[in-house]
């Protein structure tokens, strides 16, 4: 019920070759496309990461969070999310190029073209157009727009079809805890053997340690830091809600 772009644009190209190497053709895709996205984000956070090896640890993040989930990483599959993760830094890059500029706005319109759920960046693309009022600045804004317009056309296309039965939404801070305040450290099998031994400690756990993460950014002096650790604090606990409301997944999905 929703449009997937770069997934089936990447597979409109395997058609030109054989139909033997389509598998390759797929998987190499795939893990080229999470190869460029790292180096886009690699650079679109140093104007708030200045340090490169904070950042590599940061687009090194992208690559073996999935792999704590049990997840492929060479598919199509998956590329919308790292395009939404892509995004995210994209609205918060400030680009002095017309190359930079573009490649902001190209990353948001796939992005939003590729995943519905992206449409969560909006209060942030929101308060940077309400920051920078020069156009130039915000081509990343106008292509997520773009992009959003495409997925819009797509789903009243489809007639408002989806597969997923909605789940409350009372268990999901628990759940937050659980799997992402927890889950980044101790992973899918970790994470299951702790919530197995007891439920309430992971989720205590895992909310104590994203409060120790996001209390200090809160406490610095930098009003930047605190800015970028407020949308952080609310934009990262919404987009994990949203898909586990939507799909109805129940409070443990990964």
């Amino acid at each position: 019920g929703y449009g997937q772009l770069v997934p089936r644009l990447a597979v409109q190209l395997t058609t030109l070759g054989p139909l033997r190497d389509v598998p390759t053709a797929v998987a190499l895709s795939g893990a080229l496309g999470l190869a460029l996205l790292s180096c886009l984000v690699f650079h679109m956070a140093r104007g708030h990461i200045a340090s490169p090896g904070l950042r590599a640890v940061l687009v090194g993040a992208m690559v073996l969070l999935p792999l704590a989930v049990v997840e492929m990483l060479d598919n199509l599959v998956n590329l919308p999310w790292w395009t939404f993760f892509a995004a995210f830094w994209a609205l918060l890059w400030r680009p002095s190029s017309r190359g930079g500029r573009l490649a902001a706005a190209l990353v948001c319109l796939l992005a939003a073209a590729s995943e519905p759920l992206v449409g969560l960046l909006l209060p942030l693309m929101a308060v940077r157009a309400a920051t920078l009022r020069n156009w130039r600045d915000n081509s990343a804004a106008v292509g997520l727009v773009l992009g959003l317009v495409y997925q819009l056309a797509v789903v009243l296309a489809a007639n408002g079809e989806h597969s997923f039965s909605r789940t409350g939404l009372s268990s999901i801070p628990a759940a937050f805890g659980a799997r992402v305040g927890l889950g980044w450290l101790t992973g899918l099998r970790g994470t299951d053997a702790i919530v197995a031994w007891s439920r309430p400690a992971a989720e205590v756990v895992g909310g104590a340690i994203f409060l120790a993460l996001i209390v200090p950014g809160l406490r610095l002096r930098d009003g930047r830091v605190r800015a970028f650790t407020v949308a952080v604090a609310l934009l990262g606990p919404v987009c994990f809600a949203v898909p586990v409301w939507l799909r109805g997944a129940g409070p443990y999905m990964q």
